[in-house]
């Protein structure tokens, strides 16, 4: 038996889902969209044709995540004859992004919404055959006016016939508002019970502390928890940074 979200891919249908944590959303909601793009190829035919390649666009808010969905894609891709799959991103110059569809057009295309949009502008990227439209972490895209600008002009140049998907782990009323633009009559899934989002055996805890107190707290739990291996997850590559320069100051090793 399919789980709904698969049933509502293979139907076609709008779909906009929701879970608490971002990581139910993603294993959730976006490796059925992916298998279902996957086999929906397009024929040798329009395979010869650049300008009609591309069938699919997942947008996304960092390059880390777009190369994090393009291993989704090359998962189910390796199923599939002569499916491709490329990753465009903010600092990557822009004649190497046309140079891909010159040479060799990928049926399924992820980027970041300022570098799809550049290419769009420049030239050098069409949608007359996309079919497919995602969205990941909507409500970091949505968040940023000039990042939100540029996901309005890319939806406004993809067909009007198309699918359209959502995934986002948070939704205030102001993204959510602006998601119902891009989609009507759209089925919507939302994971909201706790138990079917915690692992049977996993414990999870947390501490409400003011910014400056969080360092002491860590150095104090680290100090006190016996471990092999601590994964510890900033908001910033700057945060980060300091972070491992402290563990290292407080004797513990760090990368």
């Amino acid at each position: 038996r399919l789980p709904p979200q698969a049933r509502v891919v293979a139907s076609h249908r709008r779909l906009r889902s929701r879970a608490p944590f971002r990581r139910s959303s993603t294993t959730a909601s976006r490796r059925p969209f992916w298998a279902r793009v996957c086999s929906a190829r397009p024929s040798p035919a329009w395979a010869r044709r650049p300008s009609s390649c591309l069938r699919t666009l997942a947008v996304c808010h960092t390059r880390e995540l777009a190369y994090q969905i393009k291993h989704e894609f090359d998962r189910f891709a390796k199923y599939f004859q002569d499916v491709k799959t490329c990753v465009v991103y903010g600092g990557m110059p822009i004649a190497k992004g046309r140079e891909m569809f010159l040479d060799s057009c990928p049926h399924a295309l992820i980027g970041t919404p300022g570098r799809v949009f550049g290419l769009l502008h420049d030239k050098g990227l069409k949608f007359d055959k996309l079919a497919h439209f995602g969205l990941d972490e909507c409500d970091k895209c949505l968040d940023k006016f000039d990042m939100r600008k540029d996901v309005q002009h890319i939806f406004a140049e993809t067909l009007k016939k198309k699918q359209v998907m959502v995934f986002s782990a948070a939704m205030s009323p102001d993204p959510r508002s602006l998601c119902k633009t891009f989609m009507q009559d759209p089925h919507e899934i939302r994971v909201d019970e706790e138990s079917k989002l915690t692992l049977h055996g996993l414990l999870q805890y947390y501490v409400n502390l003011a910014d400056k107190a969080k360092s002491r707290k860590l150095n104090d739990l680290l100090g006190a928890l016996g471990f092999n291996q601590v994964v510890i997850v900033a908001k910033s590559v700057q945060r980060a940074t300091a972070l491992g320069k402290l563990l290292a100051e407080c004797n513990f090793p760090s990368i």
